[in-house]
């Protein structure tokens, strides 16, 4: 079974590892981010405290541009946890919100 990268980042209102656990049979790698410009939002080191528990090989990076660097691209890849995040990846793309 082929297994996907995850970039994400998260608010400190959600548990991280009960989010993660649901899809940890399919992760490969984990890089952790901070989301830009929200004060809840998890350290990347809080998440590599959390996330080695469910046996995932996770990765603190400094930005999106990162972690999308240092993730495997023979790996699809999974950016989620939250809708901030979401929006980063929007902004980043380019893409037009209307």
């Amino acid at each position: 079974m082929l297994k996907w990268n995850l970039i994400i980042g998260m608010l400190k209102n959600r548990d991280i590892k009960d989010f993660v656990k649901t899809f940890k049979d399919h992760i490969n790698k984990v890089y952790a981010i901070e989301i830009p410009n929200a004060d809840s939002s998890y350290k990347p080191e809080d998440i590599l405290i959390k996330l080695p528990s469910l046996g995932l090989q996770t990765y603190p990076t400094s930005s999106l541009e990162e972690a999308l660097k240092r993730s495997d691209k023979e790996n699809p890849l999974l950016i989620t946890g939250s809708l901030y995040l979401v929006g980063l990846v929007l902004e980043f793309n380019g893409t037009k919100i209307i």
